[in-house]
């Protein structure tokens, strides 16, 4: 379940680094603001991050770290493809993937399993 929950917040990671581009962006705000650029890098930043402790507490640092690595390359890798077909769909896919990773964070506050 942790794999589960880590390749979400990595693929909102991915979505959320896609749109702080200027030149990729689906909104004018983010277009025109240096500042709201650099808070969603930020914001992004901390998603991989939380995904990274995610996946390194319960297996250890030695193995955490490359799954992080591995599954970071795989959903940015998804994420591109999904941009380059289009913007709105990049955002839809986001949005699920926030759904994604609330249901399974649920899951896994709960001790359940799917």
């Amino acid at each position: 379940m942790q794999a589960v929950f880590a390749t979400a917040l990595l693929y909102i990671a991915c979505v959320l680094f896609y749109q702080a581009h200027a030149k990729r962006s689906s909104f004018d705000a983010l277009k025109n603001s240096v500042s709201l650029q650099w808070g969603v890098k930020i914001a992004a930043w901390c998603v991989a991050l939380a995904a990274l402790f995610v996946l390194a507490r319960p297996q250890g640092w030695e193995r955490g770290v490359p799954v992080w690595i591995a599954l970071f390359m795989a959903t940015g890798f998804a994420s591109i493809f999904v941009g380059s077909l289009s913007s709105e769909r990049h955002l839809q896919t986001g949005a699920v993937a926030f759904v994604g990773a609330a249901v399974s964070g649920l899951v896994m506050v709960t001790g359940g399993s799917l």
